[in-house]
């Protein structure tokens, strides 16, 4: 390592104090390094050169990862004696463990002076935890923090902290500084550019995706298709589902009054995970995605499944896509998510397999929902499904809908948004575990009948070219 880092000084490979300049306006020496910058840039190398020469020099050495987030937790390395490396082969060190917040506080509590606390992916802690960090190293603790949140570094910058940030040459141009990092094959291999490569590299993308559209069937040669793409330019396009705008903004209304879900986006270490079943082109999971959340997405559509996972690249977002059958994926395990979603799906597994299977989809669904469930069911009085669901005992309607949330659910309230509020196009039910704050539903009324029975007939039309062509529905 060549160069000083800002905050820590680096003379023959060892680590020093600078003075710091706190935030009293006092100065004293601290052993606190925090270290920024794109993926890509070596913040872990870095790191782990840091605690190799710590550990050659007879300190004691430990390495914390967050055990408060998914995208961490799921990686097989992470666990306590794991390695954690990096982009060069040479580099490794052993993970002393993978902990919660409060966990990490106390052993920063406890750590003896001269002793080196380390933090990679620091950004999965909770913000609370930068009191502690700067605590230790006031008391002569070398702590190393990699990748803080932009909470996390809000606060260091709110107590004069040094941030050192690593950076590299755009790797596109070479003229720039690099200001952001692409992904072309996938989240593990970064490419730093600067921010006009970035949008050139933007547009190209887009055009490419928006291109393939185009050439795909139901509507091969045409700018239709079944829903847009979650905050893509799409000028001149149409779509079957252009109510998904819409039906967001219900379930964003219906989250901002449930008290039991408030998403930071700035603070990755408090997780709250969503699962769209039936997920189309990954509008909604997007969405979420956008707003905070940790999102799966399931279809049995081979191409909806690809270009979400070609939308998810572009935008950086590390979306969970799988291509499976909806009740495979719902009966296949227990396990929950804070808030679900199942648009028009489930009727598609009565007609192809029978009803007691769709009922139980929905009784599963339910089981493996936290907090809030979202609901849109396509019915068996609209034409397309009158001679599909036939042993059915009874007609699948806005009431039984209702029927089987209160039956099956374990719903603390369930809000009824009937088509034509705010232009959507079928009925949606939201199901909330515990009471929201607000029981209120705004002006709920059976209007825009005109636009509904258009729609329907539209949705009706492609659902039919798309089952012809795979067998499935969506």
């Amino acid at each position: 390592m060549s160069a000083a880092l800002e905050g820590v000084q680096i003379d023959s490979g060892h680590l020093h104090p600078l003075p710091s300049t706190m935030k009293d306006g006092t100065s004293r020496s601290t052993t606190l390094t925090v270290l920024t910058g794109l993926p890509g840039t070596g913040k872990t190398s870095t790191l782990i050169r840091l605690l190799q020469e710590h550990q050659a020099a007879g300190q004691d050495v430990k390495l914390y990862l967050s055990g408060e987030n998914s995208l961490l937790t799921q990686r097989p390395n992470v666990v306590a004696g794991g390695r954690m490396g990096c982009r060069n082969p040479k580099f490794s060190f052993t993970i002393s463990e993978v902990l919660k917040t409060d966990q990490a506080i106390e052993r920063l509590v406890s750590a003896a002076p001269g002793s080196v606390a380390a933090f990679d992916e620091a950004q999965y802690f909770q913000p609370h935890i930068v009191a502690a960090w700067v605590a230790a190293a006031q008391r002569g603790v070398h702590v190393i923090i990699s990748t803080p949140s932009a909470s996390q570094q809000a606060a260091l910058s709110a107590k004069a902290i040094q941030l050192t940030d690593l950076n590299v040459p755009c790797v596109t141009c070479g003229k720039r500084k690099s200001t952001v990092v692409i992904y072309k094959e996938n989240l593990a291999q970064p490419t730093q550019v600067c921010g006009s490569c970035e949008s050139d590299h933007y547009e190209t993308t887009v055009a490419q995706l928006l291109n393939d559209v185009r050439e795909s069937e139901p509507f091969k040669g045409e700018s239709k298709t079944y829903q847009p793409f979650y905050d893509l330019p799409m000028k001149g396009w149409t779509f079957v589902r252009g109510d998904s705008p819409a039906r967001f903004e219900i379930i964003r209304r219906a989250l901002s009054k449930y008290p039991y879900i408030k998403v930071d986006p700035t603070n990755p270490g408090r997780e709250f995970t969503y699962v769209d079943v039936g997920c189309c082109s990954g509008f909604f999971c997007d969405a979420f995605t956008t707003h905070g959340f940790s999102s799966t997405g399931v279809d049995v559509t081979k191409h909806f499944i690809d270009w979400a996972k070609r939308v998810a690249l572009l935008k950086r977002q590390s979306i969970r896509y799988l291509q499976e059958d909806a009740e495979k994926f719902l009966t296949s395990s227990d396990s929950q998510f804070d808030v679900t979603s199942s648009f028009a799906t489930i009727q598609w597994v009565m007609a192809q397999r029978n009803y007691n299977a769709g009922v139980n989809c929905f009784k599963v669904l339910f089981n493996r929902t936290r907090h809030v469930c979202v609901v849109e069911m396509g019915y068996s009085t609209e034409d397309i499904y009158k001679t599909k669901i036939l042993d059915r005992p009874t007609e699948i309607d806005k009431d039984w809908v209702l029927r089987i949330m209160n039956e099956h659910g374990n719903f603390a309230h369930i809000d009824f948004y009937p088509a034509g509020h705010l232009g959507i196009w079928r009925d949606i039910f939201i199901g909330y575990k515990n009471m929201p704050a607000d029981k209120s539903v705004s002006q709920i009324t059976d209007w825009g009948s005109g636009l509904r029975s258009r729609a329907r007939r539209a949705v009706h039309r492609f659902m039919e070219k798309t089952r012809r062509r795979t067998g499935h529905g969506s």
